[in-house]
């Protein structure tokens, strides 16, 4: 009884280190992508199958694992961004994977096209977006990183603005992919 106790309490040891490791290099790269974007709210997103069907057809789903948000912002929804189907958000998902990119930089007139929009930002002051893809080493998606802002933005007008945000992502992406892939413990595992 005593082994188990102790094997027990280094798997909870194990977790909870893992944890705060992941929740550490998030933070860092959705901080450091909050203040340079200037934007309101910084969140990873996975995508995922949530349950199945009796007959094994998957529901897919995306979740929130992670955001970071400026002070006094209204763009905070992790708690109610969990296990969302995908179906709800169809237009830009199709979007993301036809492009790898989503952006808007006037939410409520992209929100007129893509009503998914609404669902997404929903409760929030959240007038531009922008979503950039994180794909794995078989070039499959995995989930994607979004900057929110507060304020309406000119990146689909300004090449420049554009270019900055897309930099920005890509090193957040470059940052966060290998955790949120699992590439780096598949890369320990083969190296074995």
């Amino acid at each position: 009884d005593s082994d188990t106790q102790i094997t027990e309490d280094a798997i909870h040891r194990d977790l909870v280190g893992a944890y705060i490791d992941v929740n550490m290099a998030f933070k860092d790269a959705s901080r450091s992508a909050l203040s340079a974007l200037r934007c309101s709210r910084v969140a990873i997103y996975i995508f995922h199958n949530g349950n199945k069907s009796m007959h094994g057809l998957p529901f897919f789903k995306m979740s929130c694992i992670h955001e970071w948000t400026t002070k006094g912002s209204n763009t905070l929804r992790g708690k109610s961004h969990i296990d969302l189907p995908l179906h709800m958000f169809a237009d830009f998902v199709d979007e993301l994977w036809r492009h790898g990119v989503y952006k808007s930089q006037n939410v409520a007139n992209s929100a007129l096209e893509d009503n998914s929009l609404n669902e997404f930002i929903e409760y929030s002051k959240t007038k531009a977006l922008y979503i950039n893809v994180v794909k794995d080493n078989d070039d499959v998606i995995a989930g994607f990183v979004v900057a929110e802002f507060d304020k309406e933005d000119t990146f689909e007008t300004d090449s420049c603005r554009d270019r900055e945000i897309k930099t920005v992502l890509d090193k957040m992406v470059m940052k966060i992919s290998p955790i949120l892939t699992y590439h780096h413990i598949r890369s320990n595992k083969n190296s074995d």
